[in-house]
């Protein structure tokens, strides 16, 4: 151990200067590492996870839960949440660094007589907690003759640099 500075322990080399202020080296994931990570991750998703949709702008938060998004939930005709499991694919490492694993493609027939705006996806464990959340680039109008709507959602997991 080097010592004690502004409370942080450097542990694996001198601290940088960045702006004036101390700062440790970054420290990023081995491949192997960040492939492992997204395995874990596909075996939480392949465990029940459901694909829900909402209609309602909101920006997504690390903070929201799962009733977050059930408040705004979409009830177009027949709408479902979709069940994701078992068929989040393999993860595959799309450069040094990121790992992906896909879930299989869901669809959605076009309502008959009730439609939504769509904001936004969020995939569940199955049970009470929010996985993740993602907003769409933009609203998507899912109306009466709209074409089907098919979904596939990309998880990545990537190398981390870690900053105090």
């Amino acid at each position: 151990m080097r010592g004690l500075t502004r409370g942080w322990t450097y542990l694996f080399g001198e601290a940088n200067e960045v702006e004036g202020k101390k700062s440790m080296p970054d420290l990023v994931l081995s491949n192997y590492l960040v492939n492992d990570r997204c395995l874990s991750v596909q075996s939480k998703l392949n465990n029940n996870s459901r694909l829900r949709l909402y209609n309602a702008a909101h920006a997504p938060s690390p903070a929201d839960v799962l009733a977050t998004y059930t408040a705004i939930e979409a009830n177009f005709d027949g709408y479902v949440p979709k069940v994701l499991n078992p068929n989040w694919a393999n993860p595959v490492k799309v450069v040094d660094g990121q790992y992906q694993t896909l879930s299989a493609v869901v669809g959605y027939n076009s309502p008959v007589t009730t439609g939504n705006t769509l904001y936004g996806l969020f995939v569940d464990d199955g049970g009470t907690n929010l996985l993740f959340a993602m907003a769409f680039t933009s609203a998507i109008t899912f109306g009466v003759g709209a074409p089907g709507l098919n979904i596939q959602v990309a998880y990545s997991v990537w190398s981390e640099s870690l900053h105090p």
